[in-house]
């Protein structure tokens, strides 16, 4: 008795009312059709459908949502910092490619007042939790004024045990960004300035020493320059202009009109997985398991609770909703 041919490996298609699968899966699941694995758009001119049909069936396809593109700029709440030294963000600059000119110091640790934009600055040789820590003590040492918190990503040297006791010590709180691609931009800016500065000064020398005096004053330079997002220089900050400064920074945005939530209570949800920066999304960008929205809120993120199910999806700029 002949052996049947073995049937392609393919996803299998949800089928119609009449148990049968209808145009739209059966343009959707055929690998050799044009508008196979596409995007809506491209399936609804494939198959002449109406565009209200065509998202009704996507959305409850595992193959379309758990594969939606990612969109890299997610909303955040917005953080305000009201007056000086209320926050001061910290971070490492990497100098070990030119360490070897300046004395094997090979990391700056920065610190900059998120309010004020003020920085202070102090090489390091190690990029240690017990070396960061010395070098913010130096940095105190230098100056009279005190964080009421301090900010830094995520990594080791931060999050260790010496420096974080050290704050806790001392009355003053410690906050990480959560995740791995989103780090602290106030500081991460600063560095950028302060490398942009140091190279140029670098080729005018032609020597890569900086720590004999040339990043001191360039920071001094830079605490003394118009700083255009505070409209002022940093040094010339002080607790009487502190209103001005704020109105500067952020306006008055508690007039503006809350926006509507996209999502309400009962709606099920994918939740988008946290990536890498350079992670293939082709492995998928949302969650297998489905949540449901238990509380909204004006602003972002959602809040919600795991729930598994298999459910029609509709796609926002965060989560995927379930119709």
């Amino acid at each position: 008795m002949p052996r049947r041919k073995a049937r392609k490996n393919r996803a299998a298609p949800s089928l119609s009312s009449n148990g049968r699968p209808g145009v739209l899966e059966r343009i959707y699941y055929d690998p050799s059709h044009p508008a196979s694995f596409s995007s809506a758009d491209r399936l609804r001119r494939a198959a002449g459908k109406p565009v209200a049909q065509v998202h009704a069936f996507v959305q409850g396809e595992d193959p379309y949502t758990l594969h939606f593109p990612r969109r890299q700029q997610k909303k955040r709440n917005r953080v305000f910092v009201s007056t000086i030294d209320q926050q001061w963000a910290v971070d490492l600059t990497d100098f070990q490619s030119i360490k070897s000119e300046n004395d094997n110091l090979a990391w700056v640790l920065c610190v900059v007042d998120v309010f004020s934009m003020y920085a202070w600055v102090e090489c390091l040789q190690r990029k240690t939790a017990a070396a960061v820590l010395e070098g913010f003590k130096a940095i105190l040492a230098r100056t009279t004024r005190r964080p009421a918190s301090v900010i830094a990503d995520n990594g080791g040297e931060f999050s260790g045990l010496p420096f974080k006791k050290y704050l806790q010590d001392n009355g003053i709180e410690f906050y990480t960004t959560k995740n791995p691609d989103i780090k602290v931009s106030v500081v991460e800016r600063f560095q950028l300035t302060l490398k942009t500065k140091l190279f140029r000064a670098f080729t005018r020398n032609v020597s890569y020493r900086y720590c004999d005096g040339l990043l001191e004053d360039i920071v001094k330079g830079l605490n003394h320059s118009y700083h255009r997002s505070i409209k002022m220089r940093p040094v010339d900050v002080t607790h009487e202009r502190v209103f001005e400064l704020y109105r500067n920074l952020y306006g008055y945005p508690l007039r503006d009109t809350p926006q509507r939530p996209t999502l309400k209570v009962g709606d099920f949800v994918r939740i988008q997985r946290e990536m890498g920066r350079f992670e293939k999304t082709m492995y998928g960008a949302w969650s297998k398991e489905v949540y449901i929205i238990t509380h909204v809120r004006i602003g972002v993120p959602h809040r919600s609770s795991g729930r598994r199910g298999n459910h029609r999806k509709f796609l926002s700029s965060r989560t995927a909703k379930n119709k």
